[in-house]
């Protein structure tokens, strides 16, 4: 399963992403939360009505990236609704999909070794990765934070973990969390090149 991130206010970049997936015969749903213009009160009954017990950092993070970090978080719950699907592929709007992307999510989909493989990050550790073996795929395991995640696949497992932490909380935006600097719920990371 694929979930698209994507603003109602961003129809050019929905139309090039749904041309891209056709083109690698990949079905999608997009998700979009857009927290500019919310109050913070209004974003956290929101997240309250809707994730239970989950709390964004109001006093750190911006109505954007509380925005950002509700979308992901709600592609994750898709994933949790739907119990025959093991893993779930997270993309960004704004990204360009490489020959062989829908080969590599199938194959992602399938295995549980990791809770979170990148599909492509700009990152400051590129010289400091470990290779490593994921089905058919050979991916960078990488070493230190990740700080950008255009898109990626995330298990069911992690996403069962971090719906059953006792109080979740994001204090970070929604890429440096996933991207190993969350201090609860941290996925194993691995990165597709």
């Amino acid at each position: 399963m694929l979930v698209l991130i994507n603003l109602d206010s961003a129809a050019e970049r929905r139309r090039h992403m749904a041309a891209q997936l056709a083109r690698a015969a990949v079905p999608f749903e997009r998700v979009g939360f857009d927290g500019r213009t919310r109050p913070a009160h209004d974003l956290d009954a929101w997240c309250r009505e809707r994730f239970g017990n989950l709390t964004f950092d109001f006093d750190v993070l911006s109505g954007a990236e509380v925005g950002c970090g509700l979308s992901h978080v709600t592609a994750w719950d898709l994933l949790r609704g739907r119990p025959r699907e093991t893993a779930c592929t997270v993309l960004e709007d704004d990204v360009l999909v490489a020959p062989g992307f829908a080969a590599a999510i199938a194959d992602l989909e399938r295995t549980s070794s990791f809770d979170v493989v990148y599909l492509g990050t700009s990152s400051r550790n590129v010289s400091e990765r470990r290779r490593t073996r994921v089905g058919s795929l050979s991916l960078h395991a990488p070493v230190g934070t990740i700080y950008n995640t255009w898109g990626y696949v995330v298990t069911r497992a992690y996403v069962e973990r971090f719906f059953g932490t006792p109080q979740p909380r994001i204090a970070l935006p929604i890429d440096h969390f996933l991207g190993g600097r969350a201090l609860r719920a941290c996925p194993r990371r691995l990165r597709w090149m």
